[in-house]
C-alpha cells in the first residue's frame, strides 16, 4: 500500500487528498478512508500540508527548508495574496517552522528575485507565479 501512494504521488508530483489516492490505488481488500490516513501518519515518508493534502516529505510545499521554500509556502497558503518582501519576512520570522532560523530581509528578497514561483509586480511587492 505504502509503495503504491509513493509512486502515485511521485508521478502526480503534486498533494494529494485522502480521496484522490484512495480512488487512485488498488487493494486486494477494500480500504477505508482512517485505515488509510493512519498508514499515511505512521509512514515516515509521507506529511501533511495545512490544506489537509498528503505528498513526500522531501517536497517544499510539505516541509518547507530554505527561505525560498518558506516564503512560497507561506505565500501559497496562507497570505493568498501579493505582499512586500519586508512583511513577507516578519511573517516568517514569526511563524513556527520546524527549524527556526533568523531569517533576514535581504535573504527574503534575494531568494524572491532569483525564484521563478515568483513576479515582481510593484516596488517590492512580490506574488506567486501561478
Amino acid at each position: 500500500m505504502v509503495k503504491q501512494v509513493q509512486e502515485l504521488l511521485e508521478k502526480t508530483k503534486k498533494p494529494l487528498s485522502l480521496e484522490n489516492i484512495l480512488a487512485n490505488i488498488s487493494s486486494n481488500k477494500p480500504i477505508d478512508k482512517k485505515t488509510l490516513e493512519n498508514i499515511l501518519i505512521i509512514c515516515k515518508n509521507f506529511d501533511k500540508n495545512p490544506l489537509g493534502e498528503y505528498g513526500l516529505v522531501r517536497w517544499a510545499t510539505i516541509r518547507p527548508v530554505s527561505t525560498r521554500d518558506k516564503g512560497y509556502y507561506f505565500m501559497k497558503y496562507n497570505v493568498k495574496k501579493p505582499i512586500h518582501f519586508r512583511q513577507l519576512c516578519s511573517l516568517l520570522s514569526n511563524y513556527n517552522f520546524p527549524n527556526k532560523r533568523k531569517i533576514n530581509v535581504q535573504t527574503v528578497h534575494n531568494e524572491l528575485i532569483r525564484d521563478p514561483r515568483f513576479v515582481l509586480i510593484g516596488h517590492g511587492i512580490y506574488a506567486l507565479q501561478e
